[in-house]
């Protein structure tokens, strides 16, 4: 698998620790607060055991140290993020039929990180990002997934237009979510497997890969104000995709 290029991925708070300790990951050290409560520290040393990663109890401070944002007391130190090579997660879905997310441009972390979020619990087979203009793949992205990323493949490409060729090419079904698309949401019979394309909420998707959907999509909306932020937009799309895979 290729790496990210960082050395090491740091995860704060409990949840996406607890997460990280069930993914399997191999966790290089788990840091954890003196003050943290009794009862969250012995389960934190039970799944740390099990997961044979050795735990430091230190001083508020020394978490401090290693962490810029909320940490709730816990840290946990990984090899960086790994991503899963394209042709191999296009197999995946194609024979599980599923369903894939494509970022064009999306380079708010906590956008991402609540698109990968809904993405895993929506059941969708993985993610795909261009290697340069997206968002940073690492320890805030990670937290704003709530641990999802350790749990959700994600390819990187070099080229999304000829990533949607390939993905074409082995009959996944392109659905690109724009408030110019000419098919409601809400009208859509979905073909699998498919992909939802996701653009920048300033810049939409671009040209090369909107020409290569296979169909426009549009969120019908009556309120005054025109358009959804993406995280919001994709949690729709993903849900009437999931609604209608589950009901097949």
């Amino acid at each position: 698998m290729e790496k990210s290029g960082q050395t090491e991925l740091v995860i704060a708070g409990i949840r996406p620790v607890q997460e990280a300790l069930r993914s399997g990951r191999a966790i290089t050290k788990l840091m954890v607060s003196e003050n943290l409560m009794q009862s969250l520290l012995s389960e934190l040393t039970r799944m740390a055991r099990a997961a044979n990663v050795q735990v430091s109890v230190v001083p508020p401070a020394a978490i401090e140290r290693e962490s810029r944002g909320t940490h709730q007391g816990v840290l946990a130190f990984l090899s960086a993020i790994e991503f899963v090579p394209f042709k191999t997660l296009v197999s995946q879905v194609v024979a599980a039929k599923g369903a894939l997310v494509m970022l064009d441009g999306v380079t708010d972390v906590r956008n991402f990180g609540a698109i990968c979020r809904t993405a895993e619990c929506m059941g969708f087979t993985g993610v795909v990002v261009a290697e340069q203009g997206t968002a940073r793949i690492g320890t805030d992205a990670v937290k704003a997934s709530a641990g999802a990323l350790l749990r959700l493949p994600v390819s990187r490409v070099k080229n999304l237009v000829e990533a949607c060729s390939e993905l074409g090419l082995s009959a996944v079904h392109l659905y690109a979510i724009s408030e110019k698309g000419n098919a409601a949401l809400n009208k859509v019979r979905f073909e699998y497997p498919l992909c939802l394309v996701m653009g920048d909420e300033g810049k939409g998707i671009s040209k090369g890969v909107m020409l290569c959907a296979d169909q426009e999509v549009m969120i019908p909306m009556t309120g005054s104000i025109s358009s959804l932020n993406v995280g919001v937009a994709f949690g729709m799309a993903a849900f009437a995709v999931q609604s209608q895979l589950s009901g097949q």
